[in-house]
């Protein structure tokens, strides 16, 4: 029992360090657009975190004992989250910001605790339910367009709400895949480097869709913001894949959104100039945290 305690209690202390991790990436990755191109960004982030993850991999000894099946488990990880998920959020940081974006994008709770339910078979109380009403009428309130926006349905297309959106459900996907390949074996390092490297053969592939047409600009600076970011980013994936091999997801996956907390407040300090952090925003982000709080409280 108390082994069973100590896991899930490291499991939350990872979680958290995920969320506290990915706010530095996205921080750093909003600055380092200023000058360089969302497509560079996810180039950064895939080849070093993918080729960070393979290192430690190896150095852990677990190219050893994976198995082909986890590796098929982890390539659709990859494909929904570090790729259709990580681009489609990139992009809505780009057309809406990143205060908004990633309140959204951090929805994928929502759609985590529905694919337990359904393929993972867990069976959330209703404690559950209440945070995702949260979640959802927190996203619901930072999908409603600004002043300046266009009004009506295709408004809310053109703000560019639609792409955080389309992130959350990728990464709401994601773990699942991760969950069943850690049925075989949990190596999550190996997982991480797969992922990231199937993220950026994605991103190649739909890189015609982004702005500019998928153009890699980068500076100096961005050069060095972007390096920055995906050591964040390496650190924050490590941090989550590990509390996923640890705990349950309807845990770990809220507790690891928290993060659009960290980021409204860090873009008052950090992002004058690029960010409107409105208090519609502010209250917004208050109740999708508020949501994950209390689907964390499952337990």
């Amino acid at each position: 029992m108390e082994n069973s305690d100590f896991t899930l209690g490291l499991s939350v202390i990872f979680a958290i360090a995920s969320s506290f991790s990915y706010t530095g990436t996205l921080i750093l990755l909003r600055k380092g657009m200023e000058s360089g191109s969302s497509t560079a960004a996810i180039l950064f982030i895939d080849v070093i975190v993918g080729t960070g993850g393979f290192v430690i991999a190896w150095y852990l000894g677990s190219f050893s004992v994976v198995s082909i099946n986890q590796i098929l488990w982890f390539v659709l990880s990859g494909f929904f989250g570090a790729g259709l998920g990580t681009i489609t959020h990139f992009i809505g940081i780009q057309r809406i910001g990143v205060s908004r974006a990633t309140p959204i994008h951090s929805a994928s709770p929502i759609w985590a605790v529905l694919l337990a339910i359904f393929i993972l078979g867990e069976q959330p109380k209703n404690i559950v339910l209440v945070g995702t009403t949260l979640i959802i009428v927190g996203v619901f309130l930072l999908s409603l367009p600004q002043k300046e926006d266009s009004s009506g349905f295709k408004g809310w297309l053109d703000s560019g709400c639609i792409y955080p959106l389309i992130s959350s459900i990728s990464y709401g996907l994601s773990p699942v895949f991760v969950k069943i390949a850690f049925s075989y074996r949990k190596v999550p390092f190996i997982g991480i480097g797969i992922s990231f490297w199937v993220g950026l053969a994605t991103m190649f592939f739909y890189k015609r869709f982004m702005e500019d047409g998928g153009k890699i600009i980068l500076d100096k600076r961005s050069f060095k913001l972007f390096t920055i970011a995906a050591l964040f980013n390496l650190a924050a994936s490590g941090f989550l894949w590990s509390a996923f091999s640890l705990g349950d997801l309807t845990i770990v996956l809220p507790l690891s959104r928290i993060t659009p907390l960290w980021v409204v407040i860090l873009s008052i300090v950090f992002l004058k100039k690029q960010e409107k952090v409105t208090l519609k925003t502010f209250f917004a982000a208050i109740l999708i945290v508020a949501g994950g709080i209390f689907v964390t409280s499952v337990t």
